[in-house]
């Protein structure tokens, strides 16, 4: 990149790919993690998350929305 700032689509495209794939490797991976646990995925990500230390909020809806849950979830 110069200094101008000039971007090269056909590079930021195969970043923007391999990072999409990255996400579903990762997302497959805590899937079976979670499968082995006899946990779904959101079980898993919420206990993740608690294990690091009580949420700033400690109401469920709010819990529910930092990890990017929908109310229905």
């Amino acid at each position: 990149m110069s200094d101008t700032g000039e971007r090269h689509p056909g590079l930021d495209a195969k970043l923007v790919a391999a990072l999409d794939r990255l996400g579903e490797a990762l997302a497959a991976t805590a899937r079976r993690a979670a499968e082995r646990e006899g946990l779904s995925p959101v079980q898993m990500r919420l206990l993740l998350r608690l294990a690091e230390g009580p949420p700033p909020d400690p109401r469920v809806g709010a819990l529910a929305r930092e990890v990017g849950l929908t109310d229905p979830t």
